[in-house]
């Protein structure tokens, strides 16, 4: 017989086990020998084997002896429980192959097993529960139980454990006594008293000491009249008074405040709850809860007034505080907890703490179950009542009150704050209110803000006020509906900038009674101007740090006598902006600003504002920064660079930008130079390079760009003053179009300006803008009288319209390189709209942008194009310097050869000169800052011969202006003709080379031109075998054959010229070469 599969069923006796819970594994033996299973299968009803073919086979008319072994789980199991094995005699479960004989379908009879009875023996001692913290005389309970090793409960086990005290300072007693046996395994006290206070440890030892003694976790005694009050600044958290729960998860701030502060893999929760034992009939809570977020349904806390549990994972009763809640309408609410479910009993308006809120709380609590909440949503004392409710469900004596926080796993730190925790008799307020400030808000309102609320019909009488100077009282006296702490007080008429008043209080009462006394304050009114305050210094690179903190920085000057409420000012670096908070700066004082982790750095230097929130607003090379006041007036900018450094070092990092005059607030980079300080800036105090830099430059204006058709641009030097500047009348444009409609700031830095016409300016017309007004800079200089610039609508340069006029390609070791365009049409181009290419292998490579706001380029205007033109204008003449312009970049120009391409932003090629060193004049002694100027720009560019060395009396570059070396086609007289006739190849300028020219009727003609001397010698061949155009000419530079100066004398140039029908055509031509002393 084959065995396929067995199965052995449960008997079910009177405590039968759950199989499925307590069997770890079963196997079979023959013998001594395993058989193995295939199958195993263990339910609380059978045992389930099945076997592969042989596995297990009996002989015909033969038996076998086969053992179960059965293993238990070594947990999980309930002592005194039983197992019973049974195989029933109907539908025992046994099968066979049908290859060999099989089991009856039914046994004769049940085969059952022995009932075996599982003991479990206690060797451990175990805490089921101990309390965290007891109070005082009154009683507590503790539980353990007796187990094995494997935590298996031993609820047979009746032997006797004592409880003893292992520590602290008191005594433990029990009216029933502190020795108790043992019921089913678990040992219990419910009366235990400790007559002590402060912290102990509690010992269960087994009597019979078979087991183990064990002792419990800290728990703190509270007297049984327990209240909290803890502002934190005993630096004992968690003790005194003692906090229990996951107090590793806070901190203690600096400021002194509960912070937490840990780390999480994902959602978490943490909190800290205070025993709190007061038996009146009110009580108050008050706490200031400040989150740095807006909470939400995955960010949130809750202040637990009272929790019957001192663990607040556990389901407790209750009542907290919520503040947090999916969406923008988060309300300060009061909930009940019933076994852990909150109930909601009182909610406040919506979205009051909402926004990062910062809001002190108080909540009172009466034996007739009557709740009243107050806040302060600003974190002061000026309490606003939320709502009442009442609700009398629980009235605990004894309970806990605390935080608790909800957060995910980047909240953990910097987060949650909480401070001023109270709980005990309701404080009665004795104290009067205080006047806390008094702020100008404009010319004729005053806000007051008090140290609490203040009596509504006290606040709103206006006979309660008065101004000296004849200001008398106000008109009106408004408390804030939301907060009234605040009161706003209008008056009429204004106040004068500049003036000193004193405002005078009397008749005031808190919402108690409490009378304030008389109360004086003087305040100045003063509007800001323009350049009041000044950015003053900016450290944009902190990296290496000298002796300053290794954080970004930017100082702000007031240069006024009065002092400036910042508050809701704003900053802009970039495209950021940060609004000022409450904040102030005295008259000639300095306030730092700086990340609001560097705050507390930067404050040995001086007053200091943690605004920024990025370690790197301030680019290293360079943003515009944007100072406003609330209004949204500019009141001072700059766009600083690094390019203002002048030492590369100090580019490096470590050293600031400092302001050399703050009488020249628009003086930009001539009137800012890196700090000399020692410690790398001069945070909060006088700028280290601090020196008189006036500005005594007129503004002038350089340009004006149209675009669209009837909206002009101006562009101006220097940042100008508004007066003027944005008036229509000051500007006047020709041709019949007169004065714009309407003139605004483009942009920010106040240096262009947007005139907008009602008129739509035509095409193929050049028109003249003429500035009539005074207009002025920053510190009055004044543009010239009727200064003017032309405009024109601009076309897209093609072929040839633009010509490469000058390159300088090999500069001098202090240089830069140059490339000068020549607009040879009749028509008017953007700089916009034109591009510098560079190449690789022939494929374009890079495409270098020109001016991203745009430049006109006029019929028969030369531009110099550069990287440097201050460095150009240094080492060269430039008449006119406001053809100069600055290129972000240009392609890399090489000193032996190279190729300048000029194209539209199509990509089409305008014009394009492929250059080499040979082009210059041989006898230099040197090509360094000598520029390489084309001879005439009608002709092409890529002709060597129309290209020669910059005169040496003009300094070797004419950039700006006509060419030294510019000379027009002359006619060839009778087909062949050379001019002057008496040249001199000085490079002073004038008459330096040969023109040799020729004009034909029809093409083909091949020429060969030689020069010789007087005597007939022949000094050099010109041409040989050059293919001719029709028209043209040849240069000859009084070099020999030899490439050294010819002598000075008569020469005669020989061409002989021929096609291939044999036409052969000699001309003789004589000229002079001269030197300059003949």
């Amino acid at each position: 017989t084959h065995v396929t599969s067995i199965s052995i069923g449960n008997a079910s006796p009177a405590g039968s086990a759950l199989w499925s819970s307590v069997i770890n594994d079963v196997q079979l033996k023959q013998g001594v020998t395993t058989i193995p299973v295939s199958t195993l299968s263990v339910t609380d009803s059978r045992i389930y084997f099945s076997f592969s073919p042989g596995a297990l086979s009996i002989a015909d008319d033969n038996s076998v002896e086969i053992t179960m072994f059965v293993r238990l789980n070594p947990v999980g199991i309930t002592d005194n429980s039983t197992l019973q094995f049974r195989i029933p005699a109907a539908s025992p479960g046994w099968d066979a192959t049908i290859a060999g004989s099989g089991f009856d379908v039914n046994f004769p009879a049940d085969i059952t097993s022995e009932e075996h009875t599982i003991d479990i023996q206690a060797s451990v001692l175990s805490f089921i529960t101990t309390p965290p913290s007891v109070w005082q005389d009154v009683p507590f309970a503790v539980s353990a139980v007796a187990k094995d090793s494997n935590g298996n409960t031993d609820t047979g086990y009746n032997g006797t454990a004592t409880l003893s005290l292992d520590f602290g300072n008191g005594a433990l007693s029990s009216a029933t006594g502190l020795s108790h046996g043992f019921s089913n395994g678990v040992w219990t006290i419910s009366d235990a008293l400790f007559n002590g206070t402060g912290w102990l440890r509690l010992m269960l030892s087994d009597d019979a000491q078979i087991m183990s003694a064990v002792t419990t976790n800290l728990i703190y005694s509270a007297p049984d009249h327990t209240v909290l009050d803890d502002n934190f600044n005993s630096g004992t958290f968690p003790e005194d008074p003692v906090w229990i729960g996951t107090t590793a998860d806070f901190i203690i701030t600096p400021d002194t405040m509960l912070h937490l502060y840990t780390t999480a893999t994902g959602d978490d929760t943490s909190f800290v709850l205070s025993p709190v034992s007061y038996q009146n009939d009110s009580v108050e809570w008050s706490a200031l809860i400040k989150l740095n977020f807006d909470p939400s349904s995955s960010n949130w806390t809750r202040y637990y007034l009272m929790s019957d549990q001192p663990d607040l994972t556990l389901p407790v009763n209750g009542y907290f505080i919520r503040i947090g809640e999916t969406g923008s309408v988060d309300a300060i609410e009061l909930f009940r907890s019933d076994n852990g479910i909150p109930v909601s009993i009182l909610r406040g308006p919506d979205g009051q703490v909402a926004v990062s809120p910062n809001v002190r709380l108080k909540i009172t609590g009466y034996s007739d179950g009557n709740w009243k909440v107050f806040a302060d949503l600003t974190g002061g004392f000026g309490y606003q009542l939320i709502g009442t409710v009442n609700d009398a469900t629980y009235q605990f004596p004894r309970f806990f009150s605390g935080f608790f926080c909800k957060y995910t796993q980047t909240y953990t730190t910097g987060k949650f704050f909480f401070d001023d925790a109270y709980c005990g008799p309701v404080r009665i307020d004795t104290v009067p209110p205080a006047l806390v400030s008094l702020t100008m808000v404009d010319s004729v309102t005053l806000q007051l803000r008090f140290s609490e609320a203040v009596n509504e019909s006290d606040a709103q009488n206006v006979m309660n006020y008065s101004v000296n100077s004849s200001a008398g009282n106000p008109v009106t006296a408004v408390q804030q509906a939301g907060d009234k702490t605040k009161i706003v007080l209008t008056f009429n008429p204004a106040f004068q900038s500049g003036n000193t008043y004193t405002l005078s209080i009397s008749g005031l009462h808190d919402l108690t009674g409490n009378l304030m006394p008389v109360t004086q304050r003087n305040f100045s009114f003063y509007r800001v101007n323009k350049f009041d305050v000044l950015i003053n210094e900016i450290l944009a690179d902190p990296s290496p740090p000298l002796n300053l903190p290794e954080w970004e920085f930017m100082e702000l000057y007031n240069r006024s006598a009065f002092e400036i409420d910042l508050s809701d000012w704003t900053i802009k670096v970039g495209t950021t902006t940060k609004t000022f908070p409450a904040a102030t700066i005295a008259p000639g004082g300095y306030i730092i600003l700086t990340h609001t982790d560097a705050k507390t750095l930067y404050e040995p230097f001086g007053n200091t504002l943690g605004i920024f929130t990025s370690s790197t607003l301030l680019t290293n090379a360079g943003a515009s920064v944007e100072l406003r006041d609330k209004e949204g007036r500019l009141i001072h900018s700059v766009t600083y660079s690094d390019t203002w450094y002048s030492s590369s070092f100090k580019k490096d990092g470590g050293w600031s930008l400092e302001q050399i005059d703050p009488a020249n607030p628009c003086g930009e980079g001539s009137n800012w130079k890196e700090s000399v300080a020692l410690n790398g800036g001069t945070p909060g105090t006088l700028n280290s390079v601090h020196a008189t830099n006036p500005d005594t430059r007129q503004p002038l204006l350089l340009k004006s760009i149209l675009v669209p058709a009837d909206t002009l641009y101006l562009y101006f030097s220097e940042i100008i003053d508004t007066a003027q500047t944005l008036s229509p009348l000051s500007y006047t444009v020709d041709n019949g179009v007169g004065h714009p409609s309407f003139v605004a700031f483009a942009g920010t830095t106040e240096k262009v300006v947007v005139l907008v016409f009602n008129h739509i300016f035509g095409a193929d017309t050049i028109f003249t803008l003429t500035v009539n007004g005074q207009i002025k800079d920053c510190v009055g200089n004044i543009i010239p009288q009727n200064q003017t610039s032309r405009f024109a609508l601009t076309e897209l340069p093609g072929v040839n319209d633009i010509a490469i006029n000058e390159i300088l390609f090999d500069p001098r070791t202090s240089g830069v390189d140059f490339v000068e365009i020549y607009n040879r049409s009749q028509k008017v181009f953007n700089l916009k709209d034109v591009r510098m290419l560079a190449y690789e292998a022939n494929e374009i490579d890079k495409v270098y942008t020109i001016s991203e706001e745009g430049h006109s380029l006029f019929p028969g205007d030369y531009l110099v194009l550069t990287t440097q033109p201050s460095i150009v204008a240094s080492e060269y003449y430039v008449p006119y310097p406001e053809k100069m312009i600055q290129v972000a970049s240009m392609p890399s120009m090489n000193n032996d050869a190279g190729r300048v391409t000029i194209a539209n932003r199509l990509l089409e090629v305008v014009d394009d000169f492929t250059y080499l060193d040979d082009y210059h004049f041989q006898l230099l002694s040197s090509f360094d800052g000598v520029s390489l100027e084309r001879i005439n720009y009608n002709l092409p560019a890529q002709d060597p011969k129309n290209w020669h060395s910059a005169a040496q009396n003009v300094g070797f570059a004419t950039p700006t202006y006509r060419n030294s070396q510019f000379a027009e086609p002359g006619s060839a007289e009778g087909n062949f003709s050379v001019e002057p006739e008496i040249f001199s190849p000085d490079m002073d300028g004038y008459n330096d080379q040969l023109n040799i020219y020729y004009q034909f009727d029809h093409p083909g003609f091949v020429a060969n031109v030689v020069i010789y001397d007087a005597a007939g010698r022949k000094i050099r061949t010109l041409v040989s075998n050059e293919l001719l155009a029709t028209e043209g000419f040849f240069v000859w530079d009084g070099l020999d054959a030899n490439k050294y100066k010819a002598p000075t004398g008569i020469y005669v140039i020989y061409a002989e010229i021929f096609d291939l029908n044999g036409n052969v055509k000699q001309y003789k031509r004589s000229c002079v070469l001269a030197s300059r002393n003949e």
